[in-house]
């Protein structure tokens, strides 16, 4: 529901010189939480290698996409494998693009705008994520500048988008308020022969049906959060802070040896058990 989407195409094939699906991974976790403490001028919904209809035509016209199988005509998610890819089809191989949706006002219906924000296959380099963050900020504002604008993005992604939570840091006093940056609710496990504990939706048993972090509340009777060594990251860290305000049972967190960083400190509660690094250009109390 949010007027803009920000789509991440990130490559997730072990094929290529630069093909390292857990580096272009951490690069965007990193580009999100950068993303989560700047003023967005309007709500955003942050999508990771989940394309939209309109997103892979205009690849197709503008980038050659080919995310086409045999003789098929139509885009589908099975065309959106996660292993190894064909060179031309989507994710492509060594990219890290990000591009910004929207949806403006036209003579039959909506037509959809896209932004490309970011190109490494263009660029040839890694963005800078504060840099990236700024840039889609300015581009925001000319989103919601423009006069012809929905206040939805009409989109049609090609697989279901689930639920979503927002993660934007809180507006600090003397600053304007900042909208909301939506991203998917993480899954998770509740063991039910541990009582009330939250687990990697790793740890679900074959064929049993994992929850979402969003839809546990005070009736699973939650009393505690065991997300270690998970490759839980900024988002996830804040998801689990609003766990704490909808789940009065739960005693215990432990988000040990995850790359959390001193940014994921204000939102969590006292006495959670975390592993951080000193924050950035700390100085050492004279003796």
């Amino acid at each position: 529901s949010a007027p803009a989407w920000i789509i991440v195409e990130r490559c997730t094939s072990h094929v290529g010189p630069d093909a390292n699906p857990n580096n272009y991974y951490e690069h965007y976790l990193e580009f999100v939480q950068c993303l989560a403490n700047v003023f967005l001028p309007v709500d955003v919904t942050l999508l990771d290698n989940t394309p939209t209809i309109e997103l892979l035509e205009w690849l197709r016209d503008k980038k050659e996409l080919k995310a086409f199988k045999g003789a098929k005509a139509l885009w589908a998610p099975s065309n959106l494998e996660q292993g190894r890819h064909p060179a031309g089809e989507f994710p492509r191989i060594g990219a890290f693009e990000v591009y910004v949706l929207s949806s403006v006002q036209a003579e039959k219906g909506h037509q959809t705008a896209i932004i490309e924000a970011y190109s490494k296959l263009s660029l040839s380099r890694w963005p800078t994520p504060q840099f990236l963050a700024s840039k889609i900020m300015k581009i925001l504002g000319k989103v919601k500048r423009r006069d012809q604008g929905l206040p939805r993005c009409m989109a049609t992604p090609l697989d279901t988008l689930g639920k979503f939570v927002d993660v934007h840091l809180p507006s600090v006093a003397g600053r304007p308020q900042s909208s909301q940056l939506l991203v998917t609710s993480m899954r998770v496990w509740i063991d039910p022969d541990i009582d009330g504990q939250v687990q990697p939706v790793e740890c679900a048993p074959y064929g049993s049906r994992p929850l979402l972090l969003c839809d546990v509340t005070s009736g699973n009777r939650v009393r505690a959060v065991n997300l270690r060594q998970c490759g839980l990251a900024y988002a996830g860290a804040v998801e689990v802070a609003a766990l704490v305000s909808r789940a009065p049972s739960l005693r215990a967190i432990c988000l040990r040896d995850n790359k959390l960083d001193h940014q994921v400190r204000p939102p969590l509660p006292r006495g959670a058990a975390l592993q951080l690094p000193p924050p950035p250009h700390a100085v050492a109390s004279p003796a």
